[in-house]
Formats: structure tokens, C-alpha cells, sequence
């Protein structure tokens, strides 16, 4: 009979030290500025039940590395902050008449 892995926490980290929390947030000390150099994101296509197609793609407002506080593997950590760009195809009897 095989043996159940044991499962982890899932507030703490597999190996090392716990990352600190600041008032529920992450603390992540000291931190610098990013920009994106390269940009490679897809087209995220629902199609739903009506026949509308939702287009989707993410877009990344701003990024931070923290200068002082890692993971427990050593990388340290990044703070995103993102949007979500929404484009519909509706079908035309769904359309209201307009004058």
C-alpha cells in the first residue's frame, strides 16, 4: 500500500525562514523599479454560450523587485500590479437597434 505525501501549508514556505508579512501584505523592504523590455502575451478567446466572443489580455501596469527580502530558494521577490484588456464580438441579434 502506498504511503500519502504529507501536505503542506499553505502559508509556509517548503524550505527556510517564513516571508515577512506587514499588516496582511507582503513586506518586501526596499524595493526598485522595473520595465518590461520584451513583451510576449496571448489573446485569451472565450466563446460563450450566446455566441459573444471575449477577447482578454493581460497587461502588466508596473513591476517591483525588492532589493533585501528572497524567497527560501533565494529569488528575490516581485510585486506586479496588472489589468485586464477586454474586447467583445457580439453577435447582431443580441445588438440592440440604435436610431
Amino acid at each position: 500500500m502506498a504511503k500519502k505525501a504529507k501536505r503542506k501549508s499553505a502559508t509556509a514556505p517548503a524550505v527556510g525562514m517564513p516571508i515577512p508579512l506587514q499588516a496582511g501584505l507582503l513586506d518586501m523592504g526596499r524595493k526598485i523599479a522595473l520595465t518590461v523590455k520584451k513583451q510576449s502575451a496571448e489573446e485569451i478567446v472565450y466563446t460563450l454560450s450566446d455566441g459573444t466572443k471575449l477577447k482578454l489580455k493581460p497587461i502588466l501596469v508596473s513591476i517591483e523587485r525588492s532589493l533585501n527580502v528572497f524567497t527560501p530558494v533565494g529569488d528575490p521577490l516581485y510585486q506586479i500590479q496588472t489589468g485586464i484588456f477586454m474586447q467583445t464580438e457580439v453577435p447582431k441579434k443580441l445588438k440592440k437597434k440604435t436610431p
